[in-house]
Protein backbone atom coordinates (compact mmCIF):
# COMPACT_ATOMS: atom_id res chain seq x y z
CA UNK A 1 0.00 0.00 0.00
CA UNK A 2 1.46 3.42 -0.73
CA UNK A 3 1.35 6.25 1.57
CA UNK A 4 1.23 4.55 4.67
CA UNK A 5 0.23 6.81 7.45
CA UNK A 6 0.39 5.50 10.70
CA UNK A 7 -0.98 7.27 13.66
CA UNK A 8 0.29 5.09 16.89
CA UNK A 9 -1.46 6.21 20.78
CA UNK A 10 0.67 5.35 23.51
CA UNK A 11 3.95 5.54 21.43
CA UNK A 12 6.19 5.64 23.82
CA UNK A 13 4.72 2.45 25.83
CA UNK A 14 5.82 -0.94 25.57
CA UNK A 15 3.71 -2.13 22.72
CA UNK A 16 3.62 0.99 21.19
CA UNK A 17 6.85 1.79 21.21
CA UNK A 18 7.60 -1.94 19.57
CA UNK A 19 4.89 -1.33 16.65
CA UNK A 20 6.67 2.23 15.75
CA UNK A 21 9.67 0.70 15.38
CA UNK A 22 8.56 -2.37 13.24
CA UNK A 23 6.52 0.35 11.30
CA UNK A 24 9.38 3.13 10.62
CA UNK A 25 11.85 -0.05 10.00
CA UNK A 26 8.97 -1.13 7.15
CA UNK A 27 9.18 2.96 5.68
CA UNK A 28 6.18 4.00 7.07
CA UNK A 29 5.25 7.18 7.70
CA UNK A 30 4.74 7.79 11.59
CA UNK A 31 3.08 9.91 14.33
CA UNK A 32 2.60 8.98 17.83
CA UNK A 33 1.11 10.29 20.80
CA UNK A 34 1.56 9.81 24.19
CA UNK A 35 1.16 11.37 27.36
CA UNK A 36 4.75 11.52 28.58
CA UNK A 37 7.85 10.63 25.87
CA UNK A 38 9.43 9.09 28.61
CA UNK A 39 5.75 6.82 30.10
CA UNK A 40 7.06 3.91 28.74
CA UNK A 41 10.62 3.26 28.19
CA UNK A 42 9.96 3.02 24.53
CA UNK A 43 10.93 5.24 21.16
CA UNK A 44 8.98 8.54 22.19
CA UNK A 45 10.31 11.08 19.87
CA UNK A 46 11.66 8.90 17.15
CA UNK A 47 8.52 8.33 15.93
CA UNK A 48 7.92 10.07 12.58
CA UNK A 49 6.05 13.58 14.32
CA UNK A 50 5.62 12.83 18.23
CA UNK A 51 2.33 15.01 19.58
CA UNK A 52 3.28 15.10 23.45
CA UNK A 53 0.15 15.57 25.91
CA UNK A 54 -2.27 15.49 23.82
CA UNK A 55 -3.98 12.58 24.68
CA UNK A 56 -5.01 14.57 27.83
CA UNK A 57 -6.94 17.28 25.52
CA UNK A 58 -9.21 15.06 23.69
CA UNK A 59 -10.92 18.15 21.85
CA UNK A 60 -7.89 18.74 19.85
CA UNK A 61 -8.02 14.81 18.44
CA UNK A 62 -10.29 15.82 15.53
CA UNK A 63 -7.79 18.26 14.47
CA UNK A 64 -4.82 16.04 14.23
CA UNK A 65 -6.58 13.48 12.66
CA UNK A 66 -7.54 15.95 9.64
CA UNK A 67 -3.54 17.06 10.20
CA UNK A 68 -2.23 13.60 9.70
CA UNK A 69 -4.28 11.90 7.03
CA UNK A 70 -3.53 8.64 8.60
CA UNK A 71 -4.43 5.65 6.48
CA UNK A 72 -3.74 3.00 10.00
CA UNK A 73 -4.44 3.88 13.62
CA UNK A 74 -3.19 2.07 16.13
CA UNK A 75 -4.97 2.77 20.01
CA UNK A 76 -2.54 1.30 22.29
CA UNK A 77 -2.64 4.12 24.99
CA UNK A 78 -4.47 3.23 28.22
CA UNK A 79 -4.40 3.04 32.04
CA UNK A 80 -2.84 -0.57 31.78
CA UNK A 81 -2.73 -1.98 35.36
CA UNK A 82 -5.52 -3.70 36.55
CA UNK A 83 -4.65 -3.26 40.05
CA UNK A 84 -4.57 0.35 39.68
CA UNK A 85 -8.11 0.80 38.23
CA UNK A 86 -9.12 -0.10 41.62
CA UNK A 87 -7.63 3.25 43.10
CA UNK A 88 -8.55 4.84 39.95
CA UNK A 89 -11.65 4.08 38.48
CA UNK A 90 -13.02 7.07 36.83
CA UNK A 91 -9.30 7.53 35.47
CA UNK A 92 -9.75 4.31 34.22
CA UNK A 93 -12.44 4.98 32.04
CA UNK A 94 -11.49 8.29 31.15
CA UNK A 95 -8.42 6.81 29.78
CA UNK A 96 -9.87 4.00 28.26
CA UNK A 97 -13.02 3.84 27.31
CA UNK A 98 -14.26 7.82 26.35
CA UNK A 99 -10.31 8.19 24.83
CA UNK A 100 -11.45 5.29 22.56
CA UNK A 101 -15.04 6.98 22.00
CA UNK A 102 -13.31 9.90 21.17
CA UNK A 103 -10.68 8.21 18.27
CA UNK A 104 -13.59 6.52 17.17
CA UNK A 105 -16.24 9.27 16.18
CA UNK A 106 -12.85 11.23 15.09
CA UNK A 107 -11.43 8.42 12.43
CA UNK A 108 -15.29 8.38 11.38
CA UNK A 109 -16.05 11.67 10.43
CA UNK A 110 -12.62 12.18 8.18
CA UNK A 111 -12.93 12.11 4.21
CA UNK A 112 -11.13 9.17 4.04
CA UNK A 113 -11.50 7.15 7.97
CA UNK A 114 -8.41 5.04 8.28
CA UNK A 115 -8.13 1.58 9.42
CA UNK A 116 -8.43 1.13 13.37
CA UNK A 117 -7.08 -0.85 15.70
CA UNK A 118 -7.49 -1.35 19.65
CA UNK A 119 -5.37 -2.84 21.95
CA UNK A 120 -7.99 -5.02 24.05
CA UNK A 121 -7.32 -7.08 26.64
CA UNK A 122 -7.92 -10.78 28.10
CA UNK A 123 -9.24 -8.68 31.26
CA UNK A 124 -12.44 -8.15 30.00
CA UNK A 125 -12.97 -12.09 30.48
CA UNK A 126 -13.18 -11.87 33.92
CA UNK A 127 -12.89 -15.19 35.26
CA UNK A 128 -13.52 -17.12 32.04
CA UNK A 129 -15.66 -20.89 32.90
CA UNK A 130 -13.51 -22.35 30.56
CA UNK A 131 -9.89 -21.90 29.17
CA UNK A 132 -8.89 -21.25 26.79
CA UNK A 133 -10.55 -17.93 25.63
CA UNK A 134 -10.88 -17.39 22.31
CA UNK A 135 -12.69 -14.91 20.36
CA UNK A 136 -16.70 -15.83 21.13
CA UNK A 137 -15.87 -16.00 24.98
CA UNK A 138 -18.31 -13.93 26.96
CA UNK A 139 -17.28 -10.99 28.73
CA UNK A 140 -17.86 -10.83 32.13
CA UNK A 141 -14.64 -8.47 33.38
CA UNK A 142 -14.11 -7.97 37.80
CA UNK A 143 -12.23 -4.79 37.97
CA UNK A 144 -12.54 -1.04 37.21
CA UNK A 145 -10.14 -1.68 34.22
CA UNK A 146 -11.62 -4.99 32.59
CA UNK A 147 -14.45 -2.96 32.56
CA UNK A 148 -13.59 -0.22 30.96
CA UNK A 149 -11.52 -2.35 27.87
CA UNK A 150 -14.62 -4.44 28.02
CA UNK A 151 -16.71 -0.78 26.88
CA UNK A 152 -13.96 0.10 24.77
CA UNK A 153 -13.74 -3.75 22.85
CA UNK A 154 -17.65 -3.18 21.97
CA UNK A 155 -17.46 0.55 21.10
CA UNK A 156 -15.13 -0.97 18.36
CA UNK A 157 -17.31 -3.34 17.25
CA UNK A 158 -20.53 -0.79 17.17
CA UNK A 159 -18.83 1.57 15.07
CA UNK A 160 -17.46 -1.30 12.34
CA UNK A 161 -21.06 -2.75 12.48
CA UNK A 162 -22.98 0.39 12.21
CA UNK A 163 -20.84 2.95 10.59
CA UNK A 164 -18.25 0.34 8.35
CA UNK A 165 -15.28 1.84 10.23
CA UNK A 166 -12.49 -1.17 9.40
CA UNK A 167 -11.87 -1.23 12.81
CA UNK A 168 -10.78 -4.54 14.76
CA UNK A 169 -9.98 -5.52 18.68
CA UNK A 170 -5.88 -7.34 19.18
CA UNK A 171 -7.09 -8.72 21.98
CA UNK A 172 -3.43 -9.21 23.81
CA UNK A 173 -2.96 -11.59 26.45
CA UNK A 174 0.03 -10.68 29.20
CA UNK A 175 3.00 -9.75 27.23
CA UNK A 176 6.46 -8.78 28.78
CA UNK A 177 9.33 -7.22 27.51
CA UNK A 178 12.46 -5.31 29.15
CA UNK A 179 10.16 -2.22 28.12
CA UNK A 180 7.35 -3.32 30.44
CA UNK A 181 6.71 -0.40 33.35
CA UNK A 182 7.85 -0.96 37.02
CA UNK A 183 4.70 -1.36 38.38
CA UNK A 184 4.08 -5.19 37.15
CA UNK A 185 4.51 -7.86 38.96
CA UNK A 186 6.87 -9.50 36.16
CA UNK A 187 9.38 -6.14 35.73
CA UNK A 188 8.80 -6.45 39.45
CA UNK A 189 10.35 -9.53 39.64
CA UNK A 190 13.10 -9.07 37.28
CA UNK A 191 14.47 -6.36 38.79
CA UNK A 192 14.30 -7.73 42.08
CA UNK A 193 16.21 -10.36 41.09
CA UNK A 194 19.27 -8.34 39.24
CA UNK A 195 19.38 -6.01 42.23
CA UNK A 196 19.41 -8.66 44.83
CA UNK A 197 22.14 -10.81 42.95
CA UNK A 198 24.27 -7.51 42.83
CA UNK A 199 23.81 -7.04 46.72
CA UNK A 200 21.26 -4.31 46.11
CA UNK A 201 18.41 -5.71 48.81
CA UNK A 202 17.26 -8.71 50.09
CA UNK A 203 13.54 -9.08 49.39
CA UNK A 204 10.82 -8.30 47.11
CA UNK A 205 7.00 -8.32 48.22
CA UNK A 206 4.29 -9.74 46.42
CA UNK A 207 0.33 -10.40 46.31
CA UNK A 208 -0.78 -13.24 45.01
CA UNK A 209 1.76 -15.98 44.02
CA UNK A 210 -0.57 -18.37 42.81
CA UNK A 211 -2.25 -16.49 39.94
CA UNK A 212 -1.39 -18.44 36.82
CA UNK A 213 -1.14 -15.98 33.61
CA UNK A 214 -0.85 -17.29 29.54
CA UNK A 215 3.12 -14.89 29.50
CA UNK A 216 4.59 -13.92 25.78
CA UNK A 217 6.90 -11.46 24.06
CA UNK A 218 6.02 -8.50 23.59
CA UNK A 219 7.62 -7.59 20.41
CA UNK A 220 5.39 -10.77 18.96
CA UNK A 221 2.28 -8.96 20.13
CA UNK A 222 3.50 -6.03 18.56
CA UNK A 223 4.22 -7.76 14.86
CA UNK A 224 0.82 -9.59 15.71
CA UNK A 225 -1.41 -5.68 15.91
CA UNK A 226 0.56 -4.96 12.76
CA UNK A 227 -0.48 -7.92 10.79
CA UNK A 228 -3.94 -7.64 12.11
CA UNK A 229 -4.73 -3.94 10.74
CA UNK A 230 -2.44 -4.71 7.18
CA UNK A 231 -3.63 -8.08 6.22
CA UNK A 232 -6.74 -8.34 3.73
CA UNK A 233 -8.94 -8.57 6.79
CA UNK A 234 -9.20 -5.64 8.57
CA UNK A 235 -12.09 -5.58 10.59
CA UNK A 236 -11.86 -9.13 12.26
CA UNK A 237 -10.98 -9.35 16.40
CA UNK A 238 -7.77 -11.73 16.92
CA UNK A 239 -6.54 -13.10 20.26
CA UNK A 240 -2.62 -13.40 20.64
CA UNK A 241 -1.61 -15.81 23.36
CA UNK A 242 1.05 -18.32 23.80
CA UNK A 243 -1.62 -20.63 24.85
CA UNK A 244 0.71 -21.86 28.12
CA UNK A 245 -0.47 -20.16 31.64
CA UNK A 246 2.69 -20.28 34.11
CA UNK A 247 2.13 -19.03 38.15
CA UNK A 248 3.98 -16.22 39.27
CA UNK A 249 5.55 -18.50 41.75
CA UNK A 250 6.75 -20.08 38.60
CA UNK A 251 8.03 -16.17 37.54
CA UNK A 252 9.77 -15.77 40.78
CA UNK A 253 11.88 -19.05 40.60
CA UNK A 254 12.72 -18.49 36.82
CA UNK A 255 14.01 -14.77 37.52
CA UNK A 256 15.73 -15.72 40.34
CA UNK A 257 16.95 -18.77 38.72
CA UNK A 258 19.08 -16.55 35.59
CA UNK A 259 20.66 -15.25 38.54
CA UNK A 260 21.57 -18.56 40.26
CA UNK A 261 19.63 -18.02 43.50
CA UNK A 262 16.86 -19.54 45.40
CA UNK A 263 13.48 -17.80 45.02
CA UNK A 264 12.24 -18.52 48.25
CA UNK A 265 15.07 -17.01 50.23
CA UNK A 266 14.14 -13.69 48.58
CA UNK A 267 10.29 -13.83 47.47
CA UNK A 268 7.66 -12.81 50.20
CA UNK A 269 3.99 -12.24 50.08
CA UNK A 270 2.31 -8.63 51.74
CA UNK A 271 -1.20 -8.71 51.96
CA UNK A 272 -1.38 -5.08 50.75
CA UNK A 273 -0.47 -6.16 47.10
CA UNK A 274 -3.95 -8.15 46.98
CA UNK A 275 -6.41 -7.13 44.53
CA UNK A 276 -10.11 -6.86 45.87
CA UNK A 277 -10.77 -9.21 43.21
CA UNK A 278 -8.35 -11.14 40.74
CA UNK A 279 -8.40 -14.00 38.05
CA UNK A 280 -7.04 -17.27 38.84
CA UNK A 281 -6.09 -17.81 35.35
CA UNK A 282 -6.05 -16.78 31.82
CA UNK A 283 -4.81 -18.67 29.05
CA UNK A 284 -5.87 -18.14 25.40
CA UNK A 285 -6.22 -19.55 21.96
CA UNK A 286 -4.59 -17.95 19.32
CA UNK A 287 -5.60 -20.26 16.44
CA UNK A 288 -7.42 -17.65 14.33
CA UNK A 289 -4.19 -15.24 14.42
CA UNK A 290 -2.44 -17.92 13.70
CA UNK A 291 -4.33 -19.40 10.75
CA UNK A 292 -5.47 -15.90 9.13
CA UNK A 293 -2.50 -14.24 9.96
CA UNK A 294 0.49 -16.76 9.86
CA UNK A 295 1.09 -15.46 13.60
CA UNK A 296 3.15 -17.11 15.67
CA UNK A 297 5.22 -16.67 19.05
CA UNK A 298 8.79 -16.43 18.41
CA UNK A 299 9.91 -16.62 22.08
CA UNK A 300 9.13 -19.20 25.11
CA UNK A 301 8.44 -18.19 28.80
CA UNK A 302 11.98 -18.78 30.06
CA UNK A 303 13.55 -16.58 27.17
CA UNK A 304 10.87 -13.76 28.06
CA UNK A 305 11.84 -14.16 31.56
CA UNK A 306 16.15 -14.32 31.07
CA UNK A 307 15.47 -11.28 28.35
CA UNK A 308 13.99 -8.93 31.11
CA UNK A 309 16.31 -9.81 34.05
CA UNK A 310 19.34 -9.64 31.17
CA UNK A 311 17.96 -6.35 30.75
CA UNK A 312 18.15 -5.17 34.48
CA UNK A 313 21.32 -6.32 34.66
CA UNK A 314 23.00 -4.23 32.49
CA UNK A 315 21.00 -1.73 33.48
CA UNK A 316 23.36 -2.37 36.49
CA UNK A 317 26.27 -1.87 34.96
CA UNK A 318 26.75 -5.77 34.93
CA UNK A 319 25.93 -7.11 32.07
CA UNK A 320 24.78 -10.39 30.82
CA UNK A 321 23.49 -13.23 33.99
CA UNK A 322 26.14 -14.62 35.87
Amino acid sequence: MKNRVALVTGCSGQTGSYVVEELLGNGWEVHGLSRSPASGGGTGGKAGTFFPHILEDHGKLPDLLLKTAPTHVFHLAAQSSPGASFANPVETLTANTVLTLKLLEACRNLPAPPRFLHASSAEIFGSPGQLPVNEKSLLQPISPYGISKAAAHQLVQFYRRCHGLPACNAILLSHESPRRGPNFVTSKLARAAARISRGIGTEVFLGDLNARRDWGWAPDYAHGCVLALTGDIPSRDFIFATGVSHSVEEWAEACFTCVGLDWKNHVRTDPAFLRPTDIPEMRGDATLAREMLGWAPTRDFKGTVRAMVEAELAQLGEGGSP
